[in-house]
């Protein structure tokens, strides 16, 4: 009989003065084998398959990664497997494995829409203005925010939304979806002006807005320098030598050579306007 929370409570495991708690539990007196049972929700341990690994999960009180809380859920995993080792079976099973078998023709990967995450601010772009006038000065004046005109002059989808799945590309081409969509989106290599935007969550928790065409780049460039590690150097100093950090710019330099899935934006959302 497996003892979980409404049989005789979750199984407390005492490991080196700290308590660990299982799903399920139950020994097979006939093997002389602990079996352990754990389900893991997709959200609370960081899946791979349902969220990208800088994603913050928000209902921390840590504000971890998902990479985090995934590799955190292996090392737990790890920890008890080594506490009732030889004989020891574990038995897990993610939330999204769990609705699958459950419900096999409802897509489990396919969350609800973040609306905010559709919506890119700011002044960040892929290219800049260049004056070359000899005779002129030129000056550039950001006399008046261009908020106040979207709002009024351009459409927002608004009441209840309705929810297609699985439409093709050409219909969207065509003009017949309008609205917030979420998709995978695979980049063109080469492509001069790449113009979709992308967050990357970079090493200080903060989200940086990039324009590029491979994923896996735009994380790897994304990581705090760690070459310069001078204590002497004061602020400004470490600062200015980051900025211009040889083994940095030559990370940015070097050629993409990742593959397709490397190179998706997984669940990007945007706003069609």
């Amino acid at each position: 009989m497996i003892q979980h929370a409404k049989r005789g409570g979750e199984k407390k495991l005492f490991i080196n003065n700290k308590c660990y708690k299982v799903d399920g539990y139950y020994f097979d007196k006939k093997n002389k084998t602990h079996n352990v049972y754990e389900f893991f929700g997709c959200y609370w341990h960081g899946c791979q398959k349902c969220y990208s690994p800088e994603e913050i999960c928000k209902k921390d009180r840590n504000k971890k990664t998902m990479k985090e809380l995934y590799d955190q859920t292996k090392e737990r995993l790890k920890i008890i497997k080594d506490y009732f080792q030889p004989n020891v079976k574990i038995h897990t099973i993610w939330e999204c494995e769990f609705d699958q078998q459950k419900y096999p023709e409802v897509d489990p990967y396919l969350k609800p829409i973040d609306k905010r995450d559709a919506f890119y601010g700011g002044r960040t772009e892929t290219i800049q203005l260049y004056n070359n006038l000899p005779d002129l000065k030129g000056r550039y004046v950001d006399f008046c925010s261009l908020y106040p005109t979207v709002n009024k002059y351009c459409k927002y989808p608004i009441g209840h939304p309705i929810t297609y799945t699985n439409i093709s590309v050409d219909d969207y081409k065509k003009g017949m979806y309008f609205g917030i969509m979420k998709c995978k989106v695979l980049p063109p290599r080469g492509l001069y002006h790449p113009v979709l935007p992308y967050k990357q969550l970079t090493s200080d928790n903060t989200h940086k807005l990039l324009f590029g065409l491979c994923r896996t780049c735009m994380n790897k460039i994304s990581v705090k320098c760690t070459h310069i590690n001078d204590p002497t150097l004061t602020k400004y100093d470490k600062t200015h030598a980051i900025k211009h950090c040889k083994e940095c710019k030559n990370i940015k330099n070097e050629k993409c050579i990742h593959s397709d899935e490397e190179r998706f934006y997984r669940k990007w959302k945007g706003y069609k306007l």
